[in-house]
């Protein structure tokens, strides 16, 4: 967790001074009595009452956000709380632990809007996992395999659409425009799952493709 905490304020430190006040009020909202510190029943009214996390909403995930052990979540810990809400990291699928490492993820269910299948390291290296589509196996990527392949995926698209009407870019999905994957797409990647003698290697990722908005000052 202490990773994520250094990630976090690292977005908050190179964050314009608005989104700052907004991190700012994010953690005075949860502070009920305002002496700088969240304590338990605090955190535990705010997550499930207030904001209905309750996944995240118990004494073990407060303790894990509890880096340094004081029994309070500090400001720099609640930017932690933030962040794995704002990125929708996930919980395992399986366990039902939060996954604040690698994790592997199912690619058919990736945009899914109900939600997708994702799964710590050691419950994909379990082999025991009882998700299926269409009666065949689960196709799964790791996330750092799977932002490459979707990053890569969507330029190839945009490169080989022809140019669209003035002001809209090429593959826009403004307008209610749908871009439809080609063979490069995510959906064509992934290590079926379960795998006999274990996790398939890495898939090639040179001709992958998906837009990822991130702001050079994110």
């Amino acid at each position: 967790m202490k990773q994520l905490e250094r990630i976090a304020m690292a977005h908050y430190q190179a964050a314009p001074h608005e989104v700052q006040q907004l991190a700012h009020d994010f953690f005075s909202e949860m502070d009920r009595d305002g002496d700088g510190k969240i304590d338990m029943h605090e955190f535990l009214m705010f997550i499930t009452i207030e904001k209905g996390y309750s996944r995240m909403g118990n004494p073990h995930f407060f303790n894990r956000l509890d880096t340094d052990g004081n029994k309070t979540l500090d400001f720099a810990e609640v930017m932690t709380l933030l962040y794995i809400v704002k990125s929708g990291r996930p919980f395992c699928k399986r366990c039902s632990n939060f996954i604040n490492d690698v994790y592997f993820t199912c690619v058919d269910c990736f945009e899914n809007p109900d939600g997708g299948f994702s799964v710590c390291l050691d419950c994909y290296c379990s082999h025991d996992i009882n998700h299926h589509h269409n009666n065949g196996p689960s196709r799964f990527l790791d996330n750092y395999t799977l932002l490459e392949v979707k990053k890569n995926s969507d330029t190839n698209q945009l490169r080989s659409q022809p140019s669209t009407a003035v002001g809209s870019a090429p593959g826009s999905r403004s307008g209610g425009t749908n871009v439809s994957y080609n063979n490069t797409s995510v959906y064509n990647y992934g290590a079926y799952h379960p795998p006999r003698t274990g996790p398939n290697p890495s898939p090639s990722t040179a001709n992958a493709l998906v837009p990822v908005n991130v702001s050079s000052n994110a």
